[in-house]
């Protein structure tokens, strides 16, 4: 569409991509594990493996933000082919910046399986709706749509999105530990 979008949807391939795997990594390995704790009523080992597990979900996700972040360039040669160096070096900016939305997204996912196995499916499930409409009214409220705005408003959803999801973990009242 126009050199700007084109480097806006290169540079969150790669954000994208992670956190869909990571996430897919929680749906099927913390999940069955921790709804179990939860409904035989192991609410101290289940505390306690939440706990583990948002703390290596944290460590993950600014393991591989950092990672995007560091290498924005090497990441986005291996997305395209050589010969487009104007998107190339726009895109490979504009992931220096996106990369950080897989801290706040993974966290939000996570605890969005957490509220799920507490029932609490509506609190999760308007989590991305709140990202969206915090981005959406961020671009709109944008006095000039550029890639720093694309890019800045993504991330301003995503914070969105995990600052819902730990309101509605907090209504919880949970407790977290790491002693088993």
């Amino acid at each position: 569409v126009s050199l700007t979008v084109d480097a806006y949807n290169l540079s969150i391939i790669a954000p994208t991509f992670i956190a869909t795997v990571l996430a897919s990594w929680l749906q099927v390995g913390f999940v069955g594990r921790y709804a179990g704790l939860v409904s035989v009523g192991e609410h101290s080992q289940a505390a306690a493996y939440r706990t583990k597990m948002l703390a290596l979900v944290a460590i993950i996700s600014l393991a591989f933000a950092a990672i995007c972040s560091l290498f924005p360039g090497q990441i986005i040669g291996m997305l395209m082919s050589s010969g487009q160096e104007s998107t190339r070096t726009l895109a490979a900016d504009a992931l220096e910046i996106a990369a950080w939305i897989l801290v706040p997204i993974l966290m939000a996912d996570f605890i969005s399986l957490v509220l799920n196995s507490h029932g609490r499916f509506f609190a999760a499930a308007f989590a991305p709706l709140f990202n969206a409409v915090v981005s959406i009214l961020g671009l709109w409220l944008w006095p000039a749509i550029d890639l720093g705005s694309l890019v800045l408003t993504l991330l301003m959803g995503a914070g969105a999105q995990l600052a819902f999801a730990i309101w509605a973990l907090a209504r919880l009242r949970l407790n977290h530990t790491l002693d088993m």
